[in-house]
This record gives structure tokens, sequence and C-alpha cells, in this order.
């Protein structure tokens, strides 16, 4: 994240973002020959700004820095549009206030509301919490330790 001091621990910058920016254009590359195999076409409309924006609007919508915030983001905006598609003929405006209600409520996206439901919680000194256990020795000069491990006295 800091140019400066990946120079000064003697990395090629200027080459890491050209392997980066190569890596990226095979991939994007790829996609587009896969895309045109199976649509059968290569129109001018797969290069508008809906098509890509899209991308960025699953990153956002997921969370980005992770490969699993993106796809995560693609799964709920393509489900949402099938679902709404059906019922609403103008689900664009519900796709639209419920993306800057994300933005504004949820900046990381929706995979670190997920993730911290899984992650353990740490508990203050004294104070037991779902994943701790009880602080069942009360009268135990050990209170609040785990009773897992022996303490000599």
């Amino acid at each position: 994240e800091n140019e400066q001091r990946v120079r000064f621990a003697g990395y090629s910058v200027d080459l890491y973002k050209i392997t980066a920016f190569v890596i990226a254009g095979i991939y994007a590359g790829t996609a587009g020959v896969l895309t045109t195999f199976h649509e059968k076409i290569a129109s001018p409309e797969q290069l508008s700004w809906a098509v890509s924006s899209e991308a960025v609007l699953y990153t956002t919508v997921g969370g980005a820095g992770t490969l699993l915030g993106p796809v995560l983001g693609a799964s709920t905006v393509i489900l949402v549009r099938e679902l709404l598609s059906d019922h609403l003929s103008s689900w664009l405006i519900f796709v639209a206030f419920s993306y800057l209600a994300l933005i504004f409520f949820l900046p990381q996206g929706l995979l670190p509301l997920i993730t911290d439901r899984f992650k353990p919680r740490v508990a203050a000194p004294g104070r037991a919490t779902r994943s701790s256990p009880s602080n069942a020795f009360q009268g135990d000069s050990h209170a609040g330790a785990d009773p897992r491990v022996s303490v000599p006295d």
C-alpha cells in the first residue's frame, strides 16, 4: 500500500505494477473471448458503461479486498435482479436506493457483516461471553481461568 516503503525494501514496484496489469489483461481478454463464444456475437453494446459498472457494483455490494466479496456481491445483485424484475417494472430504482443505503450504512460491503458473526469474541478481563467459559469457580483462586488448563498452586 505504500510504494515508497516497498521501494526502500528493495523491490521493483514498477515491475509488480506491470505484472499485475498484464495478469488483469489476460483475465479480461479471456473473459471477452469466452463471452463472445457464449453469445456467438461481439457487439459494441458489451462495451457500454453499464456492463463495466456491474463489476464495480458487485465489488461494492460484496466487499472489496477479498475474492469472496465480489462473488457474494454478484450473487446478491443477480438474485435480487431476478426476483424483482418479475414483480416490479421499475426494479432498477429499488436497486439504486438499496445500493445507496448499502454505501451509507455498510461501506465495507456485505462480507464483513457476515464474517463478523463467526469471529470469536474476546471478553474484557473478568467478563464472560458466549465463547468463554462461565465463572463457575467463583470461590477458586483462579476464577475466570480456563478450567481445561491446570495451574499449580
